[in-house]
């Protein structure tokens, strides 16, 4: 991906800046066997902790839109690889169920106030 002014930031913070794309977009909300997106993040991050030397619990993972809800799945699905999320400007997308409008929530599934 491009991270634009963030790599500057980076540098000048002594901090790993990693920009991954979807070209295609994330897939923020879950379906039965369709987690390579989260793994896909998981994954990088764990060679990147290993590769660059990172402490653990040290990778955060951020996004904005649909970003934002990739982020929020990672953390629910890998927080084995992740120490945390920051979200930016995005709508919520419950990870499990996508978004379902107010008052036709499922079983299992987080109630909208």
């Amino acid at each position: 991906g491009h991270c634009g002014t963030l790599s500057s930031l980076a540098q000048s913070n002594c901090i790993l800046v990693v920009c991954p794309f979807a070209s295609g977009g994330w897939k923020t909300t879950h379906q039965s066997g369709d987690s390579e997106d989260a793994d896909f993040l998981a994954k990088l991050a764990t060679s990147l902790t290993a590769s660059e030397n990172v402490p653990g619990g040290k990778v955060i993972i951020t996004g904005f839109s649909a970003g934002g809800s990739m982020a929020v799945r990672v953390i629910c699905e890998r927080s084995d690889a992740v120490g945390g999320i920051v979200l930016m400007g995005q709508s919520y997308f419950e990870p499990a169920g996508g978004h379902v409008p107010k008052g036709q929530e499922s079983q299992n599934m987080t109630a909208t106030q």
